[in-house]
């Protein structure tokens, strides 16, 4: 009886060893195909993670900007412009203090606006390359409406905030500015579909 048992045990053993190696090439295609999926799901969650801070981050320094009063905003833009003017107007350094302050007056309204427009063309940019990672339709169009319609906001805040004021110019160049930011994420994002499609080729 104990011979029968270990002949049995070992012939068991076999049969084992067998169908491990004739294991079916499909299951092992499908346990590729399931961790390639895997993969691809922990990366979309990531990408969309970081896509999603960007913007978060994005629209709170929009906000925080606009919350500082007309003196600290001035204030700022005006050391802005004066550190650019420092690197791209010519001896600056070496013009009289009355000179350089009627420069920095001149240009630190277009420094303001460009500042407007950079802000919200990031936030058209990261809004628009999330919502390629999103189940949603009509992305560009959502990207540039959700966009324009927090440049609506920024101004409504800025009503409310001690020296400073709602302006129409403004939103139609935070406007531009998302519309920017969406046209270039939709080239990069085409750009990206066709470097793929030529590597698959």
């Amino acid at each position: 009886m104990a011979a029968f048992l270990r002949l049995r045990k070992r012939g068991d053993k076999r049969e084992r060893r067998i169908e491990k190696r004739e294991k079916p090439i499909g299951v092992e295609l499908y346990a590729a195909e399931t961790e390639r999926e895997r993969i691809c799901t922990v990366k979309k969650r990531l990408i969309v993670m970081v896509l999603s801070t960007l913007v978060l981050a994005t629209a709170l320094m929009i906000f925080l900007f606009s919350a500082q009063n007309g003196a600290e905003s001035g204030g700022l833009s005006d050391r802005i412009t004066r550190w650019l003017l420092k690197i791209f107007y010519g001896g600056f350094s070496d013009l009289a203090a009355k000179r350089q302050s009627e420069l920095v007056r001149a240009w630190s309204l277009w420094v303001r606006k460009a500042g407007h427009f950079g802000e919200f063309f990031l936030l058209g940019l990261f809004v628009r390359l999330l919502l390629h990672w999103l189940p949603v339709p009509y992305r560009s169009p959502i990207g540039f409406a959700s966009g324009a319609l927090y440049a609506v906001t920024d101004e409504i805040h800025q009503k409310y905030v001690s020296g400073r004021a709602a302006m129409a110019g403004d939103v139609l160049i935070d406007s531009a500015g998302v519309l920017c930011g969406v046209m270039l994420a939709v080239l990069l994002l085409f750009l990206l579909r066709r470097r793929k499609r030529k590597a698959a080729e």
